[in-house]
């Protein structure tokens, strides 16, 4: 199972790929960063009648800083994949022609 002739890649299009993935890795990390690290759910904020309540929302939104973290390292590495992808694509199309001078 080979690769059909007259196939091609499209490496424009894979960059733009994965420049999206890096930029939605970074927005990803910046949300957990300084979106829900920075939400206060305290008897300061709330007021002392809203302390519990505070609490179990930050019980249950720790959990999405870290689940936000790991989203974004995935499309981090997917993003690296698909460069070095392009990359090695680009370098076996410039050997190839090289070889045929």
């Amino acid at each position: 199972m080979g690769i059909p002739a007259g196939t091609s890649v499209d490496l424009a299009a894979v960059d733009a790929v994965a420049g999206r993935f890096n930029a939605l890795a970074a927005g990803l990390a910046e949300c957990g960063r300084n979106g829900l690290s920075r939400l206060l759910f305290d008897g300061v904020t709330a007021g002392r009648a809203h302390l519990a309540a505070g609490q179990g929302v930050r019980r249950a939104v720790d959990p999405l800083a870290a689940e936000l973290a790991a989203w974004a390292r995935a499309a981090a590495e997917i993003g690296v994949g698909l460069s070095c992808g392009a990359r090695r694509y680009r370098d076996a199309e410039a050997a190839a022609a090289a070889g045929l001078r």
